[in-house]
């Protein structure tokens, strides 16, 4: 999909796609909880065709 507008292109380059506070808060509440996980890690779908 391509933005409309340079100016849409501008202000959607300026929001963060990963890493944003409140999901950096959830990471510690998950952390402080006990709780493991990987951070973008790709989930293996069954049967998906891989790439040689």
């Amino acid at each position: 999909m391509v933005p409309s507008s340079r100016q849409v292109s501008e202000q959607m380059s300026r929001h963060p796609r990963r890493d944003t506070g409140p999901e950096i808060d959830l990471r510690r509440l998950l952390h402080a909880a006990g709780l493991r996980y990987r951070v973008h890690y790709p989930v293996p779908v069954c049967g998906a065709a891989q790439s040689i």
